[in-house]
């Protein structure tokens, strides 16, 4: 029984234990809902804050931009009334001491006039000349140190165009600022070549640890002896001299291929005056490339300014190489004109004089007024002349060169009539109605060559041509009996 009291009591104790722990609890609970709630109204207003500070930060900025502009503004304003006050203010020197100038040479030429200078004017027109004297030495010296210093730039300017392969001061400056992206490249192949060196080293000790090996215990039982030591060495050296005699030419090709660059500008500047050549030829193919195919033109009619593979090869090479390849365009081209202007083949397609009917341009019944026959028979006078003083010459390269582009042309102006003939059998056109419709085409041409003259974009023509047939997969390869010149027809007195 007293147990169970004892165990009542404490039972009891407990409970009121419990419950005042409960109590105690659930106010920590209420207190520390209310703690949140307080803090989430804080949070709340911090975030409004925090939007408010953004928002005024924006404003801030914005305006702190507008005032940034508007002082760029007012200093560039300011900078530019500077400067229009101090080119006012120089000018205004200038003009005072102008002005004094002029009114003390006024003086003296008075004074002179009156011819009564005191001897404190003579003494301050010596020093005058004296002060004048000096100032004029000074100038004298001025300019020789700057004539100096220019010859001194134009030497390092030489220089550089020398040791950079360039031939303006243009592309100088273009390879100086490219030097970034050259010597990050010059850094990549030194890693490189280092990579290359350590390794070589490594196997070149390796084959010395073998050598030294294969010297100490032999080869299959029996030592090399001295002779192999000795040929093994000797094609050592020879392979070390082969290799500086293979740098050494390398160098001098690198030079060589400088000096061609160099050269190849300079000559392309040299025969820029003979650009008309090209370009009166692009004219009349370009004339010639619709309708019936004319004897004008070079190779077939529709082929107007085609180029050969050895033009697309040099061309491909670059800039210089295209250089070459226009002038010995123009060279060629002047060796034929030249070389026409004593020829028998008319240029509007006939043999001998006329056309394939007997009617052609030359002929005095059909065109007795055209002004390309005076300039025919002055040309057909030079020839002659020109063949009388030929004929008791001992025949030169340049006469060979000229009569051999001269056969050629004439074969191929054949074999171009020949296949027009055929084509036009095909088609059922007559001889009659060919020619006639070649002769007023012929004529045509000529006209608009007397009234207008060529375009001055032959060489871009040109190139723009050739980059197409390089881009041009699907096009046949080039007739390799084409001329290199893509001009061939033209009349001397038309350049």
């Amino acid at each position: 029984m007293e147990e169970q009291m004892h165990l009542r009591r404490q039972l009891e104790h407990m409970i009121r234990r419990l419950q005042t722990t409960q109590l105690r609890v659930d106010a920590q609970l209420t207190g520390m809902a209310a703690a949140v709630d307080t803090s989430e109204r804080e949070v709340e207003e911090v975030k409004m804050l925090c939007r408010q500070l953004e928002v005024g930060k924006s404003r801030a900025v914005q305006f702190l931009q507008e005032v940034q502009l508007q002082l760029q503004v007012e200093r560039k304003a300011r900078a530019r009334e500077l400067g229009d006050h101090e080119v006012r203010a120089r000018n205004s020197q200038k003009m005072e001491s102008w002005r004094l100038q002029r009114a003390q040479e006024r003086a003296e030429m008075v004074a002179e006039m009156r011819g009564d200078l005191s001897a404190e004017e003579e003494a301050r027109l010596m020093r005058c000349i004296e002060n004048r004297e000096r100032a004029n030495e000074a100038l004298h010296a001025a300019n020789l140190v700057k004539s100096q210093k220019n010859a001194d730039f134009e030497a390092v300017l030489a220089e550089l165009k020398l040791a950079m392969g360039a031939s303006t001061l243009r592309e100088v400056v273009e390879k100086i600022a490219a030097q970034a992206a050259t010597s990050v490249s010059l850094d990549k192949e030194k890693t490189q070549a280092e990579e290359r060196l350590i390794s070589v080293r490594q196997e070149k000790e390796e084959a010395l640890k073998e050598l030294n090996e294969l010297k100490a215990s032999g080869i299959g039982g029996i030592e090399l002896n001295r002779e192999v030591y000795n040929t093994l060495e000797s094609e050592i050296q020879q392979a070390k001299a082969a290799l500086k005699v293979n740098k050494s030419a390398f160098e001098r090709l690198d030079g060589v291929m400088s000096a061609v660059r160099q050269g190849s500008f300079g000559l392309a500047r040299r025969l820029q005056a003979f650009d008309d050549v090209l370009e009166t030829g692009i004219g009349d193919n370009t004339a010639g490339a619709g309708g019936a195919a004319s004897a004008t033109g070079n190779g077939t009619g529709s082929s107007g300014m085609t180029p050969t593979n050895s033009m697309l090869s040099l061309m491909s090479g670059g800039e210089h190489a295209g250089y070459l390849v226009m002038a010995e365009l123009k060279l060629t081209k002047i060796l034929e004109v030249v070389g026409q202007s004593s020829s028998s083949v008319n240029s509007f397609g006939g043999y001998d004089g006329a056309g394939a009917d007997g009617n052609g341009p030359g002929d005095d019944n059909s065109q007795g007024n055209n002004p390309e026959d005076a300039r025919s028979e002055v040309s057909a006078a030079a020839s002659d002349i020109d063949g009388q003083q030929m004929s008791v010459m001992v025949p030169s390269r340049d006469i060979l060169k000229m009569s051999s582009s001269r056969h050629f042309a004439e074969v191929m102006r054949k074999k171009e009539l020949v296949e027009k003939q055929k084509v036009a059998a095909e088609k059922g056109i007559s001889d009659e109605e060919m020619m006639a419709k070649l002769r007023k085409r012929n004529q045509l041409e000529a006209d608009a060559r007397l009234a207008t003259s060529p375009t001055k974009h032959g060489a871009d023509l040109f190139f723009a041509k050739a980059k197409n047939e390089v881009l041009s997969s699907a096009k046949p390869g080039l007739n390799p009996s084409q001329s290199l010149a893509f001009v061939t027809q033209m009349n001397f007195n038309d350049l």
